[in-house]
């Protein structure tokens, strides 16, 4: 007779030798175990016993903690995330990676999960496992979406150890086709930029460059979220690519920011401008019932694709070889604020992205090196 796997349950003599019991142990939903015991006559009737508790526990939906796969948990970590009223772009994202993690671990038991298989999961990704070679900065976001998987079931108590923090990301496959790495330029340099630009472009950069803004933020900030007087910013919204505003990326996006005496100034000066065009205008102008900051001269929002090439020809006046796009703006004012040294916590904050994103992003930045070759 086969052994039965660790979490089946098990069938043994009752300690006063008069029957048997059925010994099962489950982990409930809210992060409880539970065991159950049924008496036996005899060991046949035990285990027929310890059958049908098997089966009504999987009728009721709860898996037994040590049979439990890591299908399973890529599924309530789904509907975690749905719950948690996020981006539409988002939650496609996470689909995406989370299938992938389910057609590469997803018979694996969560509980006997290792180090190795992280590892072999993500050498098979790089290497096109899963229909392409996946370059470092995919990899680092299945790990992430792997460790953030686990994790919801380590809150609950559904496993011990989340293996997925010490995998490590491999190198990717020389046959895949590097993408551009961002690129972060000086603060000179975003000043420069933005001398050149035009407005509301010039607008944009300061907002994004030099606020740290995410592109879609600033293409959807209104007016009423700017205190100018007090010199802060609210961020409550973003533009989609179908120039409708939207919620904002994740929860800690929403955030309130302050700028300095440089960047009040520029936007002054855009809404004297902004209110000029829209005098001149007149019957053209399409209203900007949204109350939108970065308009184009007849009201309405500017299109991601027409701001990406104003950047791109602001970049070649000021000479800027190669050129940026805009996210590569955003990227360049975290790298400054890294930089200057402020705790990786209120980088994060300011940003509106996680601490565990600038630790990964910015290691190089962080990390001090020692210089070890002096006596």
């Amino acid at each position: 007779m086969a052994k039965r796997s660790y979490g089946e349950g098990s069938v043994y003599p009752t300690s006063d030798g008069k029957g048997w019991m059925a010994d099962l142990s489950m982990m409930l939903p809210n992060g409880k175990r539970k065991r159950i015991r049924r008496r036996a006559k005899n060991k046949t009737e035990a285990n027929r016993l310890l059958r049908s508790l098997r089966d009504e526990l999987h009728q009721k939906g709860s898996v037994p903690s040590q049979q439990r796969d890591v299908a399973t948990a890529v599924a309530e970590y789904l509907e975690f995330r749905h719950a948690a009223d996020l981006q539409p772009q988002t939650l496609e994202k996470d689909h995406r990676h989370a299938e992938i993690i389910a057609l590469g671990l997803g018979r694996q038991r969560v509980a006997t999960l290792s180090v190795d298989d992280c590892d072999s999961f993500l050498r098979s990704a790089a290497e096109g496992a899963f229909g392409r070679p996946y370059g470092r900065p995919e990899l680092r976001r299945l790990r992430q979406k792997l460790i953030r998987i686990l994790e919801n079931d380590e809150r609950r108590g559904l496993v011990n150890r989340n293996v997925a923090r010490l995998s490590v990301v491999p190198e990717e496959s020389p046959d895949r086709k590097p993408r551009r790495a961002p690129r972060a330029i000086s603060l000179s340099e975003i000043e420069d930029l933005i001398l050149v630009a035009p407005q509301p472009v010039s607008v944009f950069i300061d907002l994004v460059g030099r606020n740290g803004l995410r592109p879609a933020e600033a293409r959807g900030l209104q007016w009423t979220q700017v205190d100018v007087t007090a010199s802060t910013v609210q961020i409550i919204a973003q533009m989609n690519r179908s120039n409708e505003l939207a919620k904002v990326k994740t929860r800690r996006s929403h955030r309130t920011i302050r700028f300095d005496d440089v960047t009040a100034n520029r936007l002054l000066a855009w809404r004297e401008s902004q209110s000029a065009f829209k005098e001149s205008a007149r019957v053209a102008w399409s209203g900007n019932a949204l109350n939108l900051i970065i308009t184009t001269r007849f009201g309405t929002a500017v299109n991601q694709r027409n701001l990406h090439r104003s950047i791109v020809a602001s970049c070649g006046r000021a000479m800027i070889d190669p050129p940026i796009g805009a996210y590569d703006l955003r990227h360049s004012a975290i790298t400054l604020q890294v930089e200057r040294g402020h705790p990786v916590h209120r980088i994060a904050d300011w940003a509106g992205t996680s601490e565990r994103m600038i630790a990964d992003v910015y290691r190089h930045k962080l990390d001090v090196v020692t210089d070890l070759t002096g006596p």
